[in-house]
């Protein structure tokens, strides 16, 4: 079993998006990670859902 933890913030003025995700094994252990920035993302919603389809 694999945990998968996402995180995003909207910048101020609507200018995009950070996001952030983890993975963590069955017992809590690092897996893998990731970051990154979303240009066009204006609503946090859509910044935590949109890169990960």
């Amino acid at each position: 079993m694999v945990k998968c933890n996402i995180n995003a913030a909207v910048y101020n003025g609507g200018e995009g998006a950070g996001f952030g995700a983890i993975l963590r094994d069955a017992q809590g252990q690092f897996v893998a990670g990731i970051t990154g920035r979303l240009l066009g993302i204006s609503q946090p919603r859509f910044a935590e859902s949109s890169w990960a389809s």
